[in-house]
């Protein structure tokens, strides 16, 4: 009955530390990448953890094999012996009422503990694959939203080039293209605010040309009335 609450007590005791990986998990924040890779060991972890119940029925069903093994050898010895035969009965009965009351307990222990146990880490390893899926798809956002960014850039970019070409050729006569140009550029802004890190770096090195593009579009449509 010792090796089995160890046994036990083991079970419990990984099962705690999954609880406390995923506590951690949760508490420190991550981008997309670090939080798909750390969803992704503790998934693994989950997965070894739930078969560990498993190795312990095993291992547990052995025992009771070695038990009721030596339960035939030490009735075949007593039957062999010819002692009393009051006294053999009596012995008999007892081998077999701690082999029956053994198997009960061993069975008891496997339904309201290791299989509990098995359960509640599979129900981990599903959430566990739910968050990698939530992460994914977010990745999948974010990348979304970079790729309408730069395709704003690119059209703020074509809107000041036509605007300069506009005011080199037709002089002071032009219509002014700052509004929708600080418009585009507040687009990207917003934009950019719900990228990660990485993709806001990005944006940051085209922010420096577009504000270029936009100062020679203020100058160009200036200097004619100057």
């Amino acid at each position: 009955m010792q090796e089995q609450q160890a046994v036990l007590q083991e079970a419990r005791k990984e099962a705690k530390e999954a609880r406390e990986a995923r506590g951690r998990y949760f508490d420190e924040p991550a981008d997309p990448a670090d939080a798909i890779e750390v969803a992704t060991v503790d998934k693994e972890m989950a997965e070894e953890r739930a078969e560990s119940p498993q190795r312990e029925v095993e291992a547990l069903k052995e025992l009771v094999d070695e038990l009721s093994t030596d339960f035939e050898i030490l009735k075949a010895e007593i039957e062999e012996k010819g002692s009393d035969g009051a006294a053999s009965s009596y012995q008999l009965k007892q081998f077999a009422g701690q082999d029956a009351r053994l198997k009960g307990a061993l069975a008891r222990d496997l339904s309201s503990s290791a299989k509990q146990e098995h359960v509640k880490l599979q129900k981990l390893v599903e959430k566990k694959n739910q968050e990698l899926e939530a992460v994914s798809q977010r990745r999948e956002c974010l990348q979304e939203e970079l790729s309408q960014a730069e395709s704003t850039s690119d059209e703020l970019r074509e809107h000041a080039d036509a605007a300069c070409s506009g005011c080199r050729g037709r002089g002071g006569d032009v219509n002014r293209p700052e509004p929708e140009s600080r418009r585009e550029s507040a687009r990207v802004e917003r934009g950019r605010g719900g990228l990660g890190s990485d993709e806001r770096d990005d944006a940051r090195e085209t922010e420096p040309e577009l504000r270029g593009q936009l100062d020679v579009v203020g100058a160009g449509s200036g200097s004619p009335g100057a």
